[in-house]
């Protein structure tokens, strides 16, 4: 039996958690395992998500998409816990899924149907599929978005 961690199911939390941690002189083949998964999810764009989410949350598996998000899958629906850096833009796009979300820090500036608005730390907003929207984040921000699959 191995007393090696099995790190390909770490998250990227915990791998950057388990590389600042890891004693580099005593776990050598350790740490450049670490620092391979590390550099390789990178490559795929899977980034550290950063943000205050509770450690539970922080163990959920990673959103693979163009923003960092922890990803709960439900039955008919995602929970993504996402961060957005300060100038983060997301261009025009739609989705299949009903979505809502509510600014848990930061702000939120949300184009949709040709309307800017600003969503403000503890607001909520809701996009119905289909519809073209765009983002902007001037601040850090964290929400939690609701992506609910098409009824019917």
């Amino acid at each position: 039996m191995s007393d090696q961690p099995d790190f390909d199911s770490y998250s990227m939390a915990q791998l950057m958690e388990a590389q600042t941690g890891v004693n580099r002189q005593k776990y050598p083949e350790r740490a450049a395992r670490i620092d391979a998964l590390i550099d390789e999810r990178r490559r795929r764009g899977l980034v550290d998500v950063r943000g205050r989410y509770p450690e539970r949350i922080r163990t959920l598996p990673l959103f693979d998409g163009q923003f960092d998000a922890y990803r709960l899958s439900a039955e008919g629906a995602d929970v993504l816990f996402a961060t957005y850096p300060a100038g983060t833009v997301i261009e025009s796009h739609t989705h299949d899924t009903d979505n809502y979300g509510v600014i848990t820090r930061g702000e939120l500036i949300l184009t949709l149907q040709n309307q800017e608005a600003r969503i403000a730390t503890g607001s909520r907003y809701h996009v119905p599929a289909h519809t073209p929207h765009s983002a902007r984040f001037l601040v850090d921000t964290e929400e939690i978005e609701f992506w609910f699959d098409p009824v019917g």
